[in-house]
């Protein structure tokens, strides 16, 4: 395992140089120290943002404080640089606020989510950080209306909101035609671009085994069989060539 304590000691030795070190730098290092002396990293990070204050240190105390069960301390401490700022300058702490519930407790992260989307709904950030939360995905309604903000906040062309689009669609009650317009367009799309992508990997294999599930429930045994397969594919490149997908 190492040194521990030799380790710590000497990153306790890092605050107090002046100048200060760099934030990100830091950030990096309590990461390293959160398995094994999260306090440590706690008082590191205090002692730092003493002399400087950034998003990346800010919101790295908020996490650490949240998951060492106080998740309310962390929320303070990003609330109050939430309010001394102006709207746009609070956005990334907005976003750092609802990363740092949705990681801790993702049961309450859904109102912050719609929140950060409602107050921001031009500012593609906001969406995606809605978005990649847990929470909002508890609230069909509030997720598509974010993907739609996203989708109009940057244009028709680009794929970043097609993943977000395909899985609203699925989560719903989607019809055959539907479904099959996910996989040949929004899907198809991203996967063009990156032929690795998880979700746009996941998501297809999961549109094709909604397909072979209603193939098989009106009676076609031989055609579900087929689709079952393209799914499988599919789960397979997301999950690596050696990993039979686990959902059949």
């Amino acid at each position: 395992m190492g040194d521990i304590e030799g380790g710590t000691a000497l990153a306790e030795q890092v605050v107090g140089r002046t100048p200060p070190p760099d934030p990100l730098g830091v950030v990096y290092l309590v990461k390293a120290l959160d398995t094994y002396a999260p306090d440590v990293g706690q008082e590191l990070l205090a002692g730092l943002t003493e002399q400087t204050d950034t998003i990346e240190l800010l919101a790295s105390r908020a996490a650490i404080l949240a998951r060492s069960g106080k998740l309310d301390e962390g929320r303070a401490l990003l609330e109050a640089e939430i309010a001394s700022r102006e709207p746009a300058a609070a956005l990334p702490y907005r976003r750092a606020l609802l990363r740092v519930i949705d990681d801790a407790a993702p049961e309450q992260s859904l109102e912050e989510a719609r929140r950060l989307s409602d107050d921001y709904p031009e500012a593609p950030a906001a969406q995606l950080s809605a978005l990649q939360s847990r929470g909002i995905w508890n609230d069909l309604a509030a997720a598509r209306t974010a993907v739609t903000r996203l989708r109009e906040a940057i244009g028709e062309g680009s794929p970043a909101w097609r993943t977000y689009h395909a899985r609203a669609v699925l989560a719903g009650d989607p019809t055959d035609e539907q479904i099959n317009e996910l996989i040949i367009d929004d899907l198809a799309t991203v996967l063009r671009e990156s032929p690795d992508d998880f979700d746009a990997l996941v998501l297809t294999a999961r549109a094709f085994r909604m397909i072979a599930d209603r193939r098989r429930e009106a009676g076609d045994a031989a055609d579900a069989a087929e689709v079952v397969n393209r799914a499988a594919t599919y789960y397979r490149r997301a999950t690596g060539s050696g990993v039979r997908a686990v959902a059949f």
